[in-house]
């Protein structure tokens, strides 16, 4: 069984780096991993970052894509995982923060022995770090392949956690909580009530940013919609295939 997981990461590279390596290094079967980076073309610290742990990389037998995009921002995190779910291989696909550092050697071992029994299933992955688990959505969420191949989609606003919640909870979807430790570095020393450690430029543009022209953290892009993937997940628990898709050139805004 094969894992993919996806980073979305803009202009962290010492905490993109870090996260990317704890998963790596306390992987068993590292052939069967894939990873897949999100970044931004005009990120030259991202880029600089991939390739200095690309011997690292290569020397761990891992697959590896970089999708590289055009900067379309925090409001639109939806589709930089949308162009994750399109290339992804894996039977699950897992969608890390680009500070969320694995502390569980064999955490691969753990997700698969976890996940494996349900692959003919679209179920939601809900992995909380250490500091979020008194949250009851997935603040490091992911899904089954069967979910891609149902939806073509992975969310379709900004707040995807609460999202692949809301779906899984209201249409009695299989919620798979493989048990492994992982913390995010952002919560570490935060004082209560705050969300981030230190204001950064994603922090600014996404949580932090208000006023004019900001995106509605559930407002959808008119394409990819809750009712579409409501309507296909429904089919697919009466045994339908006749799924409602966007087309294909929609995915990359």
């Amino acid at each position: 069984m094969k894992i993919s997981l996806a980073w979305i990461t803009r202009k962290r590279p010492a905490q993109f780096v870090y996260s990317v390596c704890s998963f790596v290094q306390n992987a068993k079967d590292t052939s069967n991993l894939e990873l897949l980076f999100s970044i931004d073309d005009d990120d030259k610290d991202s880029a600089a970052a991939i390739e200095d742990i690309w011997p690292f990389l290569k020397l761990s037998d891992i697959t590896v894509h970089i999708i590289k995009t055009p900067r379309m921002g925090y409001d639109n995190m939806d589709k930089y995982h949308r162009n994750a779910g399109r290339i992804f291989k894996g039977d699950c696909l897992l969608m890390a923060s680009d500070d969320v550092i694995c502390f569980t050697d064999g955490w691969d071992e753990i997700v698969r022995k976890a996940v494996k029994p349900h692959l003919d299933e679209p179920c939601l992955i809900q992995t909380n770090p250490v500091e979020d688990r008194h949250k009851w959505w997935p603040t490091f969420p992911g899904i089954t392949r069967k979910w891609w191949e149902v939806t073509r989609n992975i969310m379709i606003y900004t707040a995807g956690d609460g999202y692949l919640d809301e779906i899984t909870n209201e249409l009695k979807l299989r919620r798979i909580k493989p048990q492994y430790e992982v913390h995010q570095l952002s919560r570490n020393a935060l004082k209560k009530g705050d969300n981030w450690t230190k204001e950064d430029e994603t922090q600014k543009e996404g949580r932090g940013h208000s006023g004019e022209g900001k995106r509605n953290h559930k407002q959808d892009d008119g394409i990819h919609t809750r009712a579409r993937d409501v309507g296909n997940l429904k089919k697919w628990k009466q045994g339908r295939e006749d799924y409602s898709w966007p087309k294909e050139d929609t995915y990359q805004q």
